[in-house]
């Protein structure tokens, strides 16, 4: 995998995030796992690149508001 670059677990369940996160870590990505789009965003604002795994449904926003808040934020930079 490219130096530096981070695979972003987005999902409200902690099931899933800790099985994304383990499956994918075994296959030597570094992973980040968030329990909430908001939490992503904050760190999104803070200068991180990667791939984005989400979840389509969760409970204060969907997927397609964060990737629509995402593209607002990447064109701000």
């Amino acid at each position: 995998m490219a130096q530096g670059a981070i695979v972003h677990v987005i999902d409200d369940d902690d099931a899933v995030r800790d099985s994304l996160s383990f499956l994918l870590r075994t296959a030597a990505f570094e992973v980040k796992t968030y329990e909430s789009a908001a939490l992503f965003l904050e760190a999104v604002r803070a200068g991180v690149s990667g791939c984005v795994i989400t979840d389509v449904r969760m409970p204060e926003m969907s997927e397609i508001d964060l990737l629509r808040q995402l593209q607002r934020t990447v064109q701000q930079c």
